[in-house]
């Protein structure tokens, strides 16, 4: 689950479910592929040549949205996501083949957006797979898309840019879901890595990773503590820094003396069934919820979220009806 806020002049109001319905119903089955960027500079003509043979092509990832129905003042979304494939060809059982090029090995996702009466915020329950979360991709398409339509150049090429709405989605702190995984998970670890050296300290190819398991009851709290450090600070610092400092606080934990600086420290623990591995930079995961093996009904999300969020909406004092909207 996430919260859903847009940025802006906060003295201009907006009917937010109607603006937003509207625009993804206009994005209904059309293809958003690639990474969406921010218009900067003028744009070159496409170059429509083919690429040199030889030379390695980035798959595309390629969204679409198929479906959008409004429920009040909650917003229904289903999707298809993947990433175009590995594969120069697709066999056929008789032979022949078709060519894979444009091609992606999609997977249906479900949406939710529910919206207050008033305020400026919103929630937004995104189903996840594997590590997938669409709700990020689909923000980061509104935010360029809304920031292109405001660009304009003149002849000379300079660049003139309009207020654009840009809409925000930010994970949410569940305290009652963090307690959970303290007092419910099992089986946690602590691993550290850095890459390997040779013997005159010039970098080497591999990898070192050490890992300490079976950890105790007793020394659960600490790794509590460091993952609810990690949150508190997911946006300070660069990427790399995250990693350092999250691989020091890791290390504190490991029985173990060593001498050698790591690069990145990870966490895990095994929850219904599921392996869960979290690092300072991975951190939000832990509020993705797991339900089981098989995919659940929509329903059964909408009344697991809604059995969630009164706590989350007290904190972040956001007025919510659940029962009408959920």
């Amino acid at each position: 689950m996430s919260k859903v806020h847009k940025t802006g002049d906060s003295s201009k109001t907006l009917h937010a479910v109607q603006l937003l319905c509207e625009q993804l119903t206009a994005l209904v089955g059309q293809p958003l592929v690639g990474s969406p960027t921010y218009l900067t500079e003028k744009p070159e003509a496409e170059d429509d040549a083919e690429p040199v043979e030889g030379l390695i092509k980035k798959r595309k990832p390629m969204l679409f949205l198929r479906k959008v129905s409004q429920h009040g003042r909650r917003l229904d979304l289903l999707f298809d996501y993947g990433v175009e494939g590995d594969y120069e060809t697709l066999l056929e059982s008789t032979g022949a083949y078709s060519p894979m090029t444009g091609k992606a090995g999609g997977r249906g996702y479900r949406l939710w957006l529910v919206f207050p009466e008033t305020g400026n915020a919103a929630v937004m329950v995104s189903e996840v797979k594997g590590r997938t979360h669409v709700g990020e991709v689909l923000f980061h398409w509104l935010r360029c898309l809304n920031q292109r339509d405001a660009v304009t150049f003149d002849a000379a090429g300079n660049r003139a840019e309009t207020a654009w709405l840009r809409w925000v989605a930010n994970p949410m702190f569940d305290p009652d879901r963090f307690a959970s995984i303290a007092s419910e998970a099992s089986n946690f670890s602590l691993t550290l890595r850095r890459q390997a050296k040779k013997s005159d300290g010039g970098p080497d190819e591999g990898t070192v990773k050490v890992t300490e398991t079976g950890l105790s009851v007793e020394r659960i709290g600490g790794v509590m503590a460091v993952m609810l450090n990690w949150w508190n600070n997911r946006q300070n610092g660069s990427k790399g820094e995250r990693s350092r400092k999250g691989a020091e606080q890791v290390e504190a934990l490991v029985h173990l003396k060593m001498d050698e600086e790591f690069d990145d420290g990870e966490i895990s623990f095994k929850e219904n069934n599921k392996q869960q591995t979290i690092t300072p930079n991975t951190v939000d995961r832990l509020f993705i919820y797991p339900m089981g093996e098989v995919p659940p009904s929509s329903e059964a999300i909408l009344q697991a979220a809604k059995s969630r969020l009164p706590p989350i909406l007290s904190a972040l004092d956001m007025n919510i009806d659940l029962d009408a909207s959920m």
